[in-house]
């Protein structure tokens, strides 16, 4: 009768040797012409392998680092995290979340000219909301309500089904503010018959009307975007 851990063993080593080998045909893209890599010098490939180490990092990170039950926001580039879109004049957060849970989060505006909260999202869901989107509350305070379904209030970001996904917040600005007027975030988790014990009383209340109205817009904005002429 073989071990109790065989089959663990094996499954482990399998497990790895699939990490290993995805690896090697992500550093592939580094240097083999028929990806169609950077120009080839010894600056172009150093920096290939430590934007790859760069991807393995974050996913490090964010396997060992990350409870959607406990969530908290990170920041989600780095020096060593770039994913293609560095922007000094950006700040990028993102927390875990579980799609079949309800969450609040809580900023402050500043002076930022452009942000949003987004959720991977069809365009008949509401996956994202920006600056000119969202309801600021009577306190000053923008007050988002990540959820699997429609709580009847402004700032309600949809999940669109997905069990598990992380928030990412943007703030965006003409010049760096000072550290100490950089905005402020934070996340909590709510059951979801209790999500209006956690706002202001004066905060609205959609209808579903009002909701699929809202979500018509937004469809017809993308069709704007991606119309073809």
């Amino acid at each position: 009768m073989p071990p109790k851990t065989s089959h663990a063993k094996q499954d482990l080593r399998a497990a790895w040797d699939d990490m290993i080998e995805s690896l090697q045909e992500a550093r592939d893209a580094i240097d083999q012409p028929a990806l169609m890599p950077a120009p080839s010098n010894d600056r172009n490939l150093a920096e290939g392998y430590r934007y790859l180490m760069g991807f393995v990092h974050s996913a490090v990170e964010r396997a060992f680092h990350e409870d959607p039950d406990r969530p908290h926001f990170r920041n989600a580039l780095s020096i060593i995290t770039r994913s293609t879109i560095d922007n000094a004049d950006a700040i990028y957060f993102y927390a875990p979340i579980d799609g079949r849970e309800n969450y609040l989060i809580r900023g402050t505006v500043g002076d930022a000219r452009h942000w949003k909260g987004e959720a991977p999202a069809a365009t008949g869901r509401i996956g994202s909301l920006n600056g000119h989107q969202m309801a600021v509350d009577s306190d000053g305070i923008i007050r988002i309500v990540l959820a699997h379904r429609d709580p009847g209030i402004p700032n309600w970001v949809d999940t669109s089904g997905h069990r598990e996904g992380f928030m990412t917040t943007r703030w965006a600005y003409s010049e760096t503010p000072a550290a100490e007027d950089w905005p402020g975030v934070s996340a909590k988790k709510v059951s979801f018959g209790k999500i209006r014990h956690h706002l202001p009383e004066d905060t609205a209340v959609v209808t579903p009307d009002e909701r699929r109205a809202q979500i018509g817009v937004r469809q017809r904005h993308v069709q704007k975007r991606y119309r073809v002429f």
